[in-house]
């Protein structure tokens, strides 16, 4: 499970990455320290949300797998993206409706 490295890149508790993926935070936590293998739709569901985020999962390249924060856009288009993430942070949009629609980069 990378979530643990993508929160850190995040800077992201477990109770942010709890809400932002609409679980409880001992689902995370269980995940996370290897307690709880997780169903493929809770991970999906993880997976998704941080990628939202900016998170860029990948994959074993010889060096193991990790996590790495996408670069952000430039110009206009950067403060797009910003006042985007400012909102869904604010406001912790579900991952089931149109709300995934919203694009982050």
């Amino acid at each position: 499970m990378r979530s643990r490295m993508a929160r850190t890149a995040l800077n992201w508790t477990v109770r942010d990455l709890a809400e932002a993926a609409g679980l409880h935070r001992n689902t995370v936590t269980n995940l996370e320290i290897g307690r709880y293998a997780g169903d493929p739709e809770t991970l999906a569901i993880i997976e998704q949300v941080l990628m939202k985020a900016g998170i860029d999962f990948i994959e074993e390249n010889g060096g193991g797998p990790g996590v790495r924060l996408r670069r952000p856009p430039q110009g206009k288009t950067a403060e797009a993206t910003r006042e985007i993430r400012r909102w869904i942070v604010a406001n912790k949009p579900c991952t089931f409706c149109a709300c995934d629609l919203i694009p982050m980069e």
